[in-house]
């Protein structure tokens, strides 16, 4: 059997995993395979472990959320959850992986790879799962950061959500708080602002446009 590699990868995914999915899906970044809705994005990533094996990464990130990040990042994917299941020994990539992946995703994440997804109640479905199962502030930021962008209510909610995840996790740091550390909570900051501010939406949109071109995301359409 040949080694897993970045080409067979590419070649699975485009020719045997994105048929089984649907066309609202694109090809991202060669080798993986994306859809969005608005700034929300659904990500099936697929790469090569050190050792040979092949890792999933189901992931889910809203564009615009966290302007640090020059890719999308997996603190909210199925792989934080349980990174053993999603993790493959020299697997042959044909027809019958592809729907036993499909499977798995299907049985253990909270929003389908393979329906439609229903916008706003898809968005709240994953974000809540996370947050049910994780202490890490990403899935609350994510999802503030989702009803700023489009004028939904809650998001004040979930910002007061985020910024006690993220409090609680800084009392485990012991001296000066590392820069990230301190740039995320004037990030917080900003956003608590935009609650208030007439432009606030309008804001949080052009944030999430300009961080989905650096990311290689299409453009985003709006409702």
């Amino acid at each position: 059997m040949a080694p897993i590699s970045n080409k067979l990868i590419a070649q699975f995914t485009t020719k045997v995993v994105w048929p089984s999915l649907g066309p609202d899906y694109f090809r991202f970044r060669e080798r993986d395979l994306a859809r969005m809705s608005g700034p929300f994005v659904q990500l099936l990533a697929l790469s090569v472990s050190r050792g040979g094996a092949l890792r999933v990464h189901p992931c889910f990130y809203v564009s615009g959320a966290d302007l640090s990040l020059e890719v999308i990042p997996q603190n909210v994917s199925l792989e934080v959850l349980d990174p053993h299941s999603w993790t493959y020994l020299q697997p042959t990539l044909d027809e019958a992986f592809a729907q036993r992946l499909l499977q798995q995703l299907e049985a253990e994440s909270p929003l389908s790879f393979v329906a439609p997804m229903a916008g706003d109640v898809s968005v709240s479905r994953v974000f809540r799962h996370f947050a049910a199962r994780t202490t890490h502030w990403s899935c609350s930021l994510y999802q503030a950061f989702y009803m700023l962008a489009c004028g939904r209510p809650g998001a004040a909610h979930e910002l007061a959500q985020t910024r006690a995840r993220f409090n609680k996790l800084g009392e485990k740091v012991v001296g000066q708080a590392p820069p990230w550390r301190l740039a995320l909570g004037e990030r917080l900051d900003e956003l608590e602002r935009r609650l208030t501010l007439p432009e606030g939406r309008d804001l949080c949109r052009i944030e999430a446009q300009q961080q989905a071109q650096r990311l290689e995301l299409p453009e985003i359409r709006w409702e």
